[in-house]
């Protein structure tokens, strides 16, 4: 018995609990990565892992890792909240879906312009949201392949954690 809470206490002193830092971080930014595509299915997970790494006292970049792949999970699903407030607003007024866009001269002189114009906003917009989910989480997954720490300015801005500049003071 004694033996066991050995074990057990190298464990709780081992960072990380003796997990790769790399692991945990690529596992940080699937995470993220599952918050902007399934919000109600990982939401638990997210919150769990969180609460292990920011209570457990692991690595600094694994905390950052899940600083940067929560901030851009939320700011992704902002982005789409927006393109599904578009669409309902192009339902609502024009009334029901899109219509699709033959050739470019239909486009342009055909009397629903403005709804073909909202249609291509809307569907290319969201195709470059897409594109843009993938190459920054894409791009966080290779760089701590890389062993590279990746410590934005715009995280640390969002979170508060800049020092705020001095106040000029009449001498």
């Amino acid at each position: 018995i004694g033996r066991g809470v050995i074990i057990m206490e190298k464990v709780y002193e081992k960072k990380n609990f003796g997990i790769p830092v790399t692991i945990l971080i690529i596992l940080a930014y699937f995470i993220g990565y599952s918050l902007v595509r399934s919000l109600s299915g990982t939401l638990l997970i997210a919150i769990l892992f969180a609460g292990a790494v920011f209570s457990l006292q692991f690595d600094d970049k694994v905390k950052n890792a899940v600083k940067h792949s929560y901030i851009f999970a939320t700011l992704f699903h902002l982005m789409y909240f927006l393109f599904d407030v578009l669409e309902s607003f192009i339902n609502m007024v024009f009334g029901g879906r899109f219509n699709n866009i033959n050739n470019i001269g239909d486009f342009f002189y055909e009397i629903n312009f403005f709804q073909r114009a909202f249609n291509a906003l809307y569907t290319y917009g969201l195709l470059i949201v897409d594109i843009a989910l993938v190459v920054i989480f894409g791009l966080f997954i290779i760089m701590a392949l890389f062993k590279k720490d990746m410590n934005l300015f715009f995280v640390k801005t969002v979170l508060g954690e800049v020092a705020s500049k001095p106040k000029k003071q009449a001498p």
